[in-house]
């Protein structure tokens, strides 16, 4: 029997993961961008591309595009082009077809340039793309095209493609190639330097004086220039992951940096502390001595200095700076040990970055926290639907793919996987882009959840509360959050708006978490496992203002107004014309938190009360007895870390602790004798 095709097994994946996403969006009809959705994400993480807005445009005898990225700093616009087939096997696509989607594509945007665009409706998604278009000076501007399809494609000839006199480039991610990134182990595709080609020719730098059967170190001083051309071909895909998330957070231009680059060039060496990178393999094209020619680097990844390359490709895009004569130091670190490339790129960036506060404890706590919902998500149950008959869970995917990976471990048996899909139903599982995206929607930053998946992520992690431990309360409230958000998104797709979903999403569920002042019952929404017909109303109600004021945003393009904070501003202080009934409703809310804050801060003063010993007494019964949970323990044990090192406890850890001490004392657990005489 011969072996089953690899290739295939991706593609039935990725058919798995758009037909999953279609389920949970409610977006069954539209797998196509579904798939565009679910490449951007996947392109975005690995640093592909610095990020992508979904955008469904499509006229006859033109062409269409799928999304776009525009990338002012950097002036680089990526237009996508998405073609999905879903069908049982997958089909090959001419290069002939492959073509007209690139020229289609590029029609489109040639159109736009000619206001094209300004026939279409001021709500559609085509508007949109065409507003950002017309506000371009292509001339400034690289252009890059990105086929994505889950056909399988030719490789294609080259051709030429230009706007404004300038070359237009095009990238294909096939079905071939989306498998070579999700099955390589590699959490990216190497990334090659030819100095012959970006530069002129190869580069002298200095070899470490002694050899070393893990790693080999090399230092020169690069000039800005090349740098700045490495970085405009290949962007945040230079950068290594963890860097790449912590600086998209980060990423304003260091002033200091660019005014050296303005004013003082000269001493642009002796001011910056240079780049640490490294390299699976180099190209060597002489060695003389304590100094080697190096012809070519692959897999090059920057571990350290970030925020230098993008301050000089900035400066010389923005600014016209000129770069002759600005050096860069460049420490360059060739990993022999491909086995331990992992640890030794991970520790670098840890170490190296500690000038730029990317360090070890922010990059473990992250890794922590989202361990520990990952856990939750296996262990808690939520409760069973109105009319159903049994708990299900919410599977949280702390890494790609997890979801269908296991519900595909379980595909040997039918009765195996009807269990599977019956304990983590197809429409309850999120991801680490969805956490974020509910949390901040819910804390008040609809204008960072606009920005994109990967930015609003690094803002979330960098918002996180220091040290927290999420406890089942926190996870209970987290689901309650995405039954909204997911109750939402069902509501807003069933108006008339035209375009602009996630924004009225956004924005619509932060400004009634804003005006009920914490008082919506997430505790009731997690009971019930939906929102009832009184939020289903409200939202219904504040939906089409909020529509109103994202598209009358004063002239400016509305996707890029809605990534602003004065856009959240504006919004936040409109009651959307509401009636007396809403307003009455909203009030009722906020008096209910004030309240309940009473009662919360005398749960903290009991539960503290009780001193860290009668908690850690209780985890330990829990564990010798088994009779309390795993997650109860855990939160007894929390309680315990947090009292003794008195460090701050939240009122939801308390009062979490509170019921599991009353479940305790109910099967036997002792308090009295633990107490001070």
């Amino acid at each position: 029997m011969s072996d089953i095709d690899p290739v295939l097994t991706t593609y039935n994946d990725i058919r798995q993961q758009v037909q999953i996403r279609a389920t949970v969006s409610e977006e069954g009809a539209l797998r196509e961008e579904v798939f565009t959705r679910w490449a951007i994400d996947l392109l975005e993480e690995k640093g592909d591309v610095a990020g992508g807005e979904p955008c469904a445009c499509m006229a006859p005898r033109v062409g269409k595009v799928s999304g776009y990225w525009l990338d002012r700093d950097m002036g680089r616009l990526t237009v996508f082009v998405s073609k999905f087939a879903g069908t049982n096997d997958p089909p090959r696509m001419p290069a002939a077809d492959v073509a007209t989607l690139i020229n289609g594509a590029i029609r489109f945007v040639s159109k736009c340039r000619m206001n094209w665009h300004r026939s279409l409706e001021e709500s559609s998604e085509g508007f949109a793309f065409g507003e950002t278009i017309s506000t371009i000076d292509f001339k400034k501007t690289t252009t890059n095209v990105v086929v994505l399809t889950d056909h399988r494609s030719p490789k294609l000839p080259d051709f030429e493609l230009k706007i404004d006199g300038k070359d237009v480039t095009w990238t294909v991610w096939d079905l071939e190639r989306f498998h070579r990134l999700l099955t390589s182990g590699r959490e990216r595709e190497e990334i090659t330097i030819d100095f012959g080609v970006v530069g002129n020719g190869a580069v002298p730098f200095m070899k470490m004086p002694f050899s070393n059967p893990v790693y080999e170190t090399y230092l020169t001083m690069l000039p800005a220039a090349v740098l700045a051309a490495i970085y405009r071909e290949h962007g945040a895909r230079l950068l290594e992951q963890n860097v790449r998330t912590f600086l998209q957070a980060r990423g304003k231009v260091n002033r200091g940096i660019r005014d050296t680059i303005l004013n003082q060039p000269e001493m642009f060496l002796a001011y910056n502390n240079g780049l640490c990178a490294t390299a699976a393999r180099i190209e060597i094209e002489s060695d003389k001595g304590p100094v080697a020619h190096i012809r070519s680097i692959t897999d090059f990844q920057i571990v350290n200095g970030g925020q230098t390359t993008a301050s000089l490709t900035s400066a010389l895009l923005k600014d016209d700076a000129d770069l002759t004569g600005v050096l860069v130091q460049l420490k360059l670190s060739v990993i022999k040990d491909r086995d331990k490339v992992g640890t030794i790129v991970s520790n670098i960036s840890r170490f190296a970055n500690s000038q730029n506060k990317v360090n070890e404890a922010d990059l473990l706590a992250n890794d922590a926290f989202h361990v520990r919902i990952e856990h939750l998500s296996r262990t808690v149950w939520a409760p069973a639907r109105a009319g159903a008959n049994r708990e299900t869970k919410w599977f949280y995917e702390r890494a790609r793919g997890q979801y269908s990976d296991e519900k595909g471990r379980r595909k040997t048996t039918a009765a195996k996987l009807r269990a599977f899909e019956a304990e983590y139903p197809s429409n309850q599982w999120f991801t680490k882009t969805d956490l974020a995206k509910f949390g901040n929607t819910w804390d008040g930053l609809p204008h960072m959840v606009s920005r994109g998946a990967q930015k609003n992520f690094a803002e979330f992690t960098l918002q996180l509360e220091k040290g927290l431990v999420p406890d089942i309360a926190f996870f209970q409230e987290m689901v309650a959050k995405a039954i909204m958000f997911r109750s939402a998104e069902k509501i807003v797709s069933g108006q008339d708006f035209g375009g602009y979903r996630a924004n009225i999403v956004t924005y619509t569920l932060a400004w009634i978490a804003h005006h009920s002042g914490g008082g919506i019952d997430l505790g009731t929404i997690w009971t019930q496992q939906e929102i009832d017909e009184q939020m289903t109303d409200l939202i219904t109600a504040a939906c089409p203002s909020i529509h109103k004021l994202i598209v009358n945003s004063g002239g400016a393009n509305v996707t890029e107004w809605c990534k602003q904070e004065a856009c959240w501003t504006r919004i936040k202080g409109n009651d959307l014309g509401l009636s007396d009934k809403w307003k009455r409703l909203l009030q009722k809310w906020r008096d209910a938190h004030a309240t309940s804050g009473d009662e919360g801060v005398k749960v903290v003063e009991r539960v503290i009360a009780l001193g860290g010993e009668i908690w850690l007494a209780l985890a330990k019964w829990g564990r010798e007895t088994r009779q309390l949970e795993d997650a109860h323990r855990s939160v007894a044990s929390t309680l315990a870390r947090t009292i003794n090192s008195s460090r701050r406890l939240s009122e939801r850890q308390a009062s979490e602790g509170e019921k599991v001490l009353v479940a305790a004392k109910k099967k036997g657990f002792k308090t009295q004798a633990l107490q001070p005489s």
